[in-house]
Formats: structure tokens, sequence, C-alpha cells
């Protein structure tokens, strides 16, 4: 499986994007695993762990529900 159809978006996430992502998007390559990369990515065995960085990030508050809660 080629990874240059999700290299070329994550470059152009992090290029085209206005306002910039904030942090940059990134892309993990396992080299060898071919469409598996999911088995080492949630096992651990990669050695990052997707559970706490999943956790570390929040979307912030809903702007209709920040409307709704400030009406104007």
């Amino acid at each position: 499986m080629s990874p240059y159809g999700s290299i070329t978006l994550v470059d152009r996430l992090n290029t085209l994007c206005n306002p910039a992502t904030s942090p940059p998007a990134q892309l993990t390559l396992y080299p060898g695993v071919g469409h598996d990369s999911w088995s080492r990515t949630y096992s651990g065995s990669a050695g990052h762990d997707i559970h706490a960085w999943m956790l570390s990030h929040s979307r912030g508050p809903s702007p209709r529900k920040e409307k709704a809660q400030n009406p104007e």
C-alpha cells in the first residue's frame, strides 16, 4: 500500500489550512506492516501511547452550545 496519498494529505493540511492547524497534523508510517497499522498503534508496541494522546486533546465548546449559554 502506497503511503503517498496520506503523506500528501497531511502536507496539505499543514500548509493550506487557515488558520493553521495547531498542533500540526502528523503521520506515522510503520515500514513492512502493509495496511495493518492499527495493531502496532493500539497495542503500544510502536512506542506510542495513542490512548494518552487522544485523551490529551479536546475540541472545546461547541459554537452552538456557547451561543445558547450567552444569548445576545
